[in-house]
């Protein structure tokens, strides 16, 4: 069977079952090269859980170049990426709501505060940030009503 013949098997099985795997070697013939379905789905699962760009690209095969180039090159791709991204923030910071009414938060805040997608939104109040200073001043201040506790503890950052 020639690969014009292949291909054709294969489109005419997909239309009968559509959720049929291609064979890589088939994509590649295709003209899809590395940007197959199954590539995508890896890639937006991941950002979807919160992994980089980077760790969804190596996870999935390809380089972090790749999924660059891809989302210059694909609008399509490119509002994958962008949506996967949204909704790892949209869950997590509904999670957090939820569990700020429940009384507990700091698990979803530790997610945002990390995650490379969301942590330049939500840093740490204690985070200086790009180029600054975490500065901290401890004042030693007697107090006649507490001889043993004499410090007072002073944050913040420099500008």
């Amino acid at each position: 069977m020639q690969a014009s013949q292949a291909l054709q098997a294969i489109a005419q099985a997909q239309a009968q079952v559509p959720n049929i795997k291609v064979p890589r070697s088939v994509a590649v013939m295709r003209g899809w090269g590395k940007k197959t379905p199954e590539t995508i789905a890896k890639i937006v699962t991941d950002l979807e859980l919160g992994l980089s760009e980077a760790r969804a690209a190596e996870h999935a095969g390809v380089s972090d170049q790749t999924i660059l180039n891809w989302k210059k090159d694909d609008p399509e791709f490119l509002a994958l990426v962008e949506g996967a991204k949204a909704k790892f923030r949209r869950d997590n910071l509904t999670d957090i709501h939820d569990a700020r009414k429940r009384g507990d938060w700091k698990a979803g805040a530790y997610l945002v505060e990390r995650s490379a997608h969301t942590r330049d939104d939500f840093k740490p109040p204690e985070s200086a940030g790009k180029g600054g200073v975490n500065i901290q001043v401890v004042l030693n201040i007697p107090r006649a009503e507490q001889p043993g506790d004499n410090a007072i503890v002073i944050e913040g950052q420099a500008e």
